[in-house]
């Protein structure tokens, strides 16, 4: 008989931010290009100011709105990973359901969110390189 092991919902999401965080770590490649890499870097210091951000916009403005402003702002990476944390298929997905959720599901959605882009703002602070004069925790 195998045992079973049960993690409380806050280990599953920070297993999940470290693995979607993880991903946008900026590591020389032996065939890259400085340029390339100059590239990644940049993109790494834009993803790790808005997870930095995120929680206090989900907070702000409410879930909905937070995903969109990411999406507009072309970081759907970021939508991306925090529905990855939550279980959900993708970023889209997961603006979708915040869309039509009735206020009960929405306000719980809410609070799985924030507790998740919670782990990603951890992860992202300790994993990546924020930008110079960013908003370090």
């Amino acid at each position: 008989m195998t045992e079973r092991t049960l993690k409380t919902r806050e280990q599953v999401f920070a297993q999940k931010a470290f693995a979607a965080v993880k991903r946008h770590r900026t590591e020389k490649k032996p065939d890259e290009s400085e340029k390339e890499k100059e590239n990644r870097e940049k993109e790494e210091k834009k993803y790790c100011s808005l997870a930095l951000s995120f929680p206090a916009l989900i907070h702000g403005c409410g879930l909905a709105q937070a995903l969109s402003f990411a999406m507009a702002k072309k970081r759907g990476d970021l939508a991306d990973d925090l529905a990855a944390t939550l279980g959900k298929p993708s970023g889209e997905a997961l603006a979708e359901e915040s869309r039509k959720a009735p206020l009960k599901d929405y306000l719980l959605l809410s609070r799985e969110a924030l507790e998740g882009a919670g782990w990603i703002k951890r992860y992202a602070a300790t994993l990546l390189k924020a930008p110079e004069g960013g908003d370090e925790p």
